[in-house]
Protein backbone atom coordinates (compact mmCIF):
# COMPACT_ATOMS: atom_id res chain seq x y z
CA UNK A 1 0.00 0.00 0.00
CA UNK A 2 3.06 2.49 0.78
CA UNK A 3 4.56 1.88 -2.46
CA UNK A 4 1.32 2.52 -4.19
CA UNK A 5 0.84 5.50 -2.42
CA UNK A 6 4.66 6.89 -3.21
CA UNK A 7 4.25 5.92 -6.77
CA UNK A 8 1.33 8.21 -7.02
CA UNK A 9 2.09 11.57 -4.85
CA UNK A 10 4.48 12.70 -7.67
CA UNK A 11 2.03 12.38 -10.51
CA UNK A 12 -0.16 14.41 -8.32
CA UNK A 13 2.33 16.92 -7.38
CA UNK A 14 2.96 17.24 -11.46
CA UNK A 15 -1.01 17.53 -11.95
CA UNK A 16 -1.14 20.43 -9.27
CA UNK A 17 1.66 22.07 -10.89
CA UNK A 18 0.39 21.83 -14.20
CA UNK A 19 -3.10 23.36 -13.51
CA UNK A 20 -1.27 26.37 -11.58
CA UNK A 21 0.64 27.38 -14.10
CA UNK A 22 -1.94 26.78 -16.58
CA UNK A 23 -3.75 29.26 -14.25
CA UNK A 24 -0.70 31.57 -14.22
CA UNK A 25 -0.51 31.55 -17.98
CA UNK A 26 -3.93 33.04 -18.53
CA UNK A 27 -3.77 35.49 -16.09
CA UNK A 28 -0.56 36.63 -17.88
CA UNK A 29 -1.88 36.40 -21.04
CA UNK A 30 -5.11 38.63 -20.13
CA UNK A 31 -2.98 41.03 -18.53
CA UNK A 32 -1.30 41.31 -21.68
CA UNK A 33 -4.11 41.50 -23.69
CA UNK A 34 -5.75 43.87 -21.62
CA UNK A 35 -2.47 46.31 -22.29
CA UNK A 36 -2.42 45.89 -25.83
CA UNK A 37 -6.22 46.50 -26.09
CA UNK A 38 -6.13 49.68 -24.20
CA UNK A 39 -2.87 50.30 -26.52
CA UNK A 40 -4.59 50.06 -29.86
CA UNK A 41 -7.61 52.17 -28.22
CA UNK A 42 -5.42 55.06 -27.68
CA UNK A 43 -3.56 54.91 -30.91
CA UNK A 44 -6.90 54.76 -32.74
CA UNK A 45 -8.52 57.91 -31.18
CA UNK A 46 -5.37 59.96 -31.27
CA UNK A 47 -4.72 58.89 -35.14
CA UNK A 48 -7.78 59.27 -36.15
CA UNK A 49 -8.02 62.61 -34.26
CA UNK A 50 -5.10 63.55 -35.89
CA UNK A 51 -6.24 63.13 -39.15
CA UNK A 52 -9.76 65.03 -38.37
CA UNK A 53 -7.82 68.40 -37.66
CA UNK A 54 -5.48 68.22 -39.91
CA UNK A 55 -8.25 67.79 -42.88
CA UNK A 56 -10.20 70.44 -41.26
CA UNK A 57 -7.04 73.29 -40.79
CA UNK A 58 -6.35 72.56 -44.74
CA UNK A 59 -10.37 73.23 -45.93
CA UNK A 60 -11.09 75.35 -43.29
CA UNK A 61 -11.81 78.12 -45.78
CA UNK A 62 -13.91 75.91 -47.39
CA UNK A 63 -16.58 74.43 -44.87
CA UNK A 64 -17.91 75.62 -41.71
CA UNK A 65 -15.03 75.27 -38.87
CA UNK A 66 -17.23 74.11 -36.08
CA UNK A 67 -19.16 71.53 -38.12
CA UNK A 68 -15.09 70.48 -39.49
CA UNK A 69 -13.54 69.81 -36.10
CA UNK A 70 -17.57 68.12 -34.60
CA UNK A 71 -17.07 65.21 -37.23
CA UNK A 72 -13.04 65.03 -37.08
CA UNK A 73 -13.52 64.53 -33.44
CA UNK A 74 -16.78 62.14 -33.63
CA UNK A 75 -14.76 59.10 -35.04
CA UNK A 76 -17.19 56.47 -36.83
CA UNK A 77 -18.17 53.55 -34.42
CA UNK A 78 -16.06 50.80 -35.84
CA UNK A 79 -12.88 53.22 -35.23
CA UNK A 80 -14.79 54.57 -31.66
CA UNK A 81 -13.67 53.87 -28.34
CA UNK A 82 -17.09 52.39 -27.40
CA UNK A 83 -16.21 49.43 -30.12
CA UNK A 84 -12.85 48.81 -28.89
CA UNK A 85 -14.14 48.96 -25.03
CA UNK A 86 -17.40 45.93 -26.25
CA UNK A 87 -14.79 43.84 -28.19
CA UNK A 88 -12.60 43.84 -25.22
CA UNK A 89 -15.84 42.85 -22.97
CA UNK A 90 -16.31 40.14 -25.36
CA UNK A 91 -12.52 38.88 -25.20
CA UNK A 92 -12.32 39.33 -21.31
CA UNK A 93 -15.64 36.91 -21.29
CA UNK A 94 -14.32 34.26 -23.20
CA UNK A 95 -11.15 34.66 -21.10
CA UNK A 96 -13.19 34.35 -18.37
CA UNK A 97 -14.78 30.76 -19.54
CA UNK A 98 -11.55 29.60 -19.98
CA UNK A 99 -10.13 30.33 -16.44
CA UNK A 100 -13.52 28.87 -15.24
CA UNK A 101 -12.87 25.68 -16.72
CA UNK A 102 -9.79 25.68 -15.67
CA UNK A 103 -10.40 26.15 -12.10
CA UNK A 104 -13.49 23.87 -12.14
CA UNK A 105 -11.18 21.45 -13.38
CA UNK A 106 -8.58 22.10 -10.57
CA UNK A 107 -11.47 21.89 -8.06
CA UNK A 108 -13.10 18.36 -9.28
CA UNK A 109 -9.29 17.07 -8.94
CA UNK A 110 -8.40 17.82 -5.79
CA UNK A 111 -11.92 16.64 -4.68
CA UNK A 112 -10.63 13.62 -6.31
CA UNK A 113 -7.54 13.87 -4.38
CA UNK A 114 -8.74 14.52 -0.82
CA UNK A 115 -11.31 11.32 -1.13
CA UNK A 116 -8.55 9.32 -2.42
CA UNK A 117 -6.16 10.55 0.60
CA UNK A 118 -9.51 9.99 3.18
CA UNK A 119 -9.41 6.15 1.34
CA UNK A 120 -6.17 5.75 2.15
CA UNK A 121 -6.01 7.07 5.49
CA UNK A 122 -8.89 4.75 6.38
CA UNK A 123 -7.62 1.84 5.10
CA UNK A 124 -4.42 2.31 7.15
CA UNK A 125 -6.13 2.55 10.39
CA UNK A 126 -7.74 -0.65 9.69
CA UNK A 127 -4.69 -1.90 8.99
CA UNK A 128 -3.40 -0.89 12.58
CA UNK A 129 -6.69 -2.09 14.19
CA UNK A 130 -6.03 -5.56 12.55
CA UNK A 131 -2.40 -5.24 13.64
CA UNK A 132 -3.33 -4.50 17.08
CA UNK A 133 -5.82 -7.04 17.34
CA UNK A 134 -3.61 -9.68 15.87
CA UNK A 135 -0.92 -8.58 18.64
CA UNK A 136 -3.49 -8.65 21.68
CA UNK A 137 -4.49 -11.96 20.64
CA UNK A 138 -0.76 -13.58 20.49
CA UNK A 139 -0.32 -12.08 23.60
CA UNK A 140 -4.10 -12.02 25.75
CA UNK A 141 -4.68 -13.75 29.17
CA UNK A 142 -6.67 -17.08 28.35
CA UNK A 143 -8.04 -18.60 31.58
CA UNK A 144 -9.20 -21.93 31.10
CA UNK A 145 -11.67 -24.06 33.78
CA UNK A 146 -10.10 -27.44 34.68
CA UNK A 147 -12.62 -29.10 36.63
CA UNK A 148 -14.75 -28.46 39.36
CA UNK A 149 -15.54 -30.55 42.64
CA UNK A 150 -18.77 -29.98 44.78
CA UNK A 151 -19.32 -31.11 48.40
CA UNK A 152 -22.28 -31.12 50.90
CA UNK A 153 -22.02 -30.74 54.59
CA UNK A 154 -24.29 -31.43 57.32
CA UNK A 155 -25.19 -30.37 60.83
CA UNK A 156 -26.78 -32.81 63.35
CA UNK A 157 -27.39 -35.44 61.17
CA UNK A 158 -28.82 -33.07 58.96
CA UNK A 159 -27.44 -31.66 55.06
CA UNK A 160 -27.35 -27.81 55.49
CA UNK A 161 -24.81 -26.65 53.10
CA UNK A 162 -22.65 -26.70 49.84
CA UNK A 163 -19.17 -26.15 49.24
CA UNK A 164 -18.24 -25.74 45.21
CA UNK A 165 -14.58 -25.44 43.90
CA UNK A 166 -13.56 -24.52 40.13
CA UNK A 167 -10.21 -24.72 39.36
CA UNK A 168 -8.47 -22.50 36.67
CA UNK A 169 -5.63 -22.17 34.50
CA UNK A 170 -4.37 -18.98 32.76
CA UNK A 171 -2.99 -20.30 29.06
CA UNK A 172 -2.51 -17.27 27.56
CA UNK A 173 1.02 -15.13 27.83
CA UNK A 174 -0.06 -12.23 30.04
CA UNK A 175 -1.69 -12.24 33.04
CA UNK A 176 -5.23 -12.14 34.35
CA UNK A 177 -6.00 -9.45 36.52
CA UNK A 178 -8.62 -8.83 39.21
CA UNK A 179 -10.14 -12.47 38.42
CA UNK A 180 -13.46 -13.27 39.36
CA UNK A 181 -15.88 -15.01 39.06
CA UNK A 182 -19.78 -16.40 39.94
CA UNK A 183 -20.63 -19.70 40.90
CA UNK A 184 -24.91 -20.14 40.02
CA UNK A 185 -26.09 -23.11 41.69
CA UNK A 186 -29.02 -24.69 40.46
CA UNK A 187 -30.59 -27.78 42.29
CA UNK A 188 -33.55 -29.78 40.45
CA UNK A 189 -35.70 -32.66 41.99
CA UNK A 190 -37.13 -34.69 38.91
CA UNK A 191 -38.03 -31.57 36.70
CA UNK A 192 -38.57 -29.32 39.50
CA UNK A 193 -36.10 -26.54 40.10
CA UNK A 194 -36.14 -25.97 44.03
CA UNK A 195 -32.96 -24.11 44.10
CA UNK A 196 -31.26 -21.61 42.17
CA UNK A 197 -28.80 -18.92 43.79
CA UNK A 198 -25.77 -17.14 43.00
CA UNK A 199 -22.88 -17.20 44.72
CA UNK A 200 -19.82 -15.07 44.90
CA UNK A 201 -16.44 -16.72 45.14
CA UNK A 202 -13.52 -16.05 47.61
CA UNK A 203 -15.44 -13.26 49.03
CA UNK A 204 -13.08 -13.56 51.96
CA UNK A 205 -9.89 -12.89 49.33
CA UNK A 206 -11.05 -11.17 46.99
CA UNK A 207 -9.92 -10.72 43.07
CA UNK A 208 -7.18 -12.66 42.18
CA UNK A 209 -4.21 -12.41 39.30
CA UNK A 210 -3.27 -15.42 37.46
CA UNK A 211 0.49 -15.06 35.84
CA UNK A 212 0.31 -17.22 32.64
CA UNK A 213 0.41 -21.06 32.83
CA UNK A 214 -0.40 -20.76 36.29
CA UNK A 215 -3.54 -22.44 38.63
CA UNK A 216 -6.22 -20.76 40.45
CA UNK A 217 -9.12 -21.94 42.46
CA UNK A 218 -12.36 -20.40 43.14
CA UNK A 219 -14.78 -21.30 45.81
CA UNK A 220 -18.72 -20.17 46.74
CA UNK A 221 -20.17 -21.39 50.00
CA UNK A 222 -23.90 -21.93 50.79
CA UNK A 223 -25.98 -22.81 53.93
CA UNK A 224 -29.46 -23.27 53.19
CA UNK A 225 -31.50 -25.58 55.62
CA UNK A 226 -33.64 -26.16 53.06
CA UNK A 227 -31.07 -29.40 51.64
CA UNK A 228 -32.55 -30.99 54.14
CA UNK A 229 -35.45 -31.21 52.64
CA UNK A 230 -33.83 -32.90 49.22
CA UNK A 231 -32.70 -36.22 51.17
CA UNK A 232 -34.52 -38.49 49.45
CA UNK A 233 -34.20 -37.30 46.45
CA UNK A 234 -30.47 -37.92 47.15
CA UNK A 235 -31.25 -41.45 48.03
CA UNK A 236 -33.47 -42.50 44.98
CA UNK A 237 -30.60 -40.64 42.59
CA UNK A 238 -33.50 -37.93 41.23
CA UNK A 239 -31.56 -35.23 42.70
CA UNK A 240 -29.71 -32.96 39.98
CA UNK A 241 -27.12 -30.39 40.46
CA UNK A 242 -25.50 -27.80 38.16
CA UNK A 243 -23.00 -24.91 38.45
CA UNK A 244 -22.50 -22.27 35.93
CA UNK A 245 -18.99 -20.23 36.24
CA UNK A 246 -19.43 -16.92 35.03
CA UNK A 247 -15.80 -15.57 35.24
CA UNK A 248 -14.49 -12.02 34.71
CA UNK A 249 -10.97 -10.45 34.92
CA UNK A 250 -9.02 -7.79 33.14
CA UNK A 251 -6.28 -7.52 30.71
CA UNK A 252 -2.90 -5.90 30.43
CA UNK A 253 -4.74 -4.26 27.67
CA UNK A 254 -7.43 -3.06 30.05
CA UNK A 255 -10.30 -4.66 28.32
CA UNK A 256 -12.67 -6.44 30.34
CA UNK A 257 -13.73 -9.95 29.47
CA UNK A 258 -16.29 -12.44 30.17
CA UNK A 259 -15.81 -16.36 30.06
CA UNK A 260 -18.24 -19.41 31.19
CA UNK A 261 -18.20 -22.59 31.96
CA UNK A 262 -21.01 -25.00 32.58
CA UNK A 263 -21.17 -28.33 34.83
CA UNK A 264 -23.77 -30.64 36.08
CA UNK A 265 -23.71 -33.90 38.30
CA UNK A 266 -23.19 -37.28 37.09
CA UNK A 267 -22.92 -40.60 38.97
CA UNK A 268 -24.31 -39.44 41.91
CA UNK A 269 -24.09 -41.55 44.86
CA UNK A 270 -25.30 -42.39 48.35
CA UNK A 271 -23.38 -44.01 51.02
CA UNK A 272 -25.79 -44.27 54.20
CA UNK A 273 -22.81 -45.47 56.05
CA UNK A 274 -21.14 -42.24 56.26
CA UNK A 275 -21.29 -40.25 59.14
CA UNK A 276 -18.97 -37.66 59.62
CA UNK A 277 -19.10 -36.45 55.83
CA UNK A 278 -22.27 -36.05 54.13
CA UNK A 279 -23.65 -39.88 52.47
CA UNK A 280 -24.13 -37.79 48.98
CA UNK A 281 -21.17 -37.47 46.77
CA UNK A 282 -21.15 -36.76 43.00
CA UNK A 283 -18.86 -35.93 40.23
CA UNK A 284 -19.18 -32.80 38.19
CA UNK A 285 -19.01 -33.02 34.62
CA UNK A 286 -18.12 -29.85 31.72
CA UNK A 287 -20.72 -29.43 29.26
CA UNK A 288 -22.37 -27.52 26.48
CA UNK A 289 -25.83 -26.11 26.88
CA UNK A 290 -26.35 -25.23 23.50
CA UNK A 291 -25.51 -28.32 22.50
CA UNK A 292 -27.66 -30.24 25.60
Amino acid sequence: MSERNGSEQPKHRGLIVSIFLAGVICLAVWLVYSHIHRTERNNAASEYENKGFIECVSTSALIDAPTCLTKAFTPPYEQSTDYYDLKAQQDMAKWALLMLVVTAVGVVYIAITLKEAASATLAAQDAVRVTRQIGEAQTVAYPVSNRMTIELFRENGKHCGVLIISHWTNAGNTPTLDFGATHRLKIKVGDEVKLNEPLPTNVEEGLKTIDPHNLATLHSELKDSRLADYEEAMKDGTISISVEAIVTYRTVFKKVETVTAHYRSVEPRYDARATDVSPFSTRMARYDPDQD
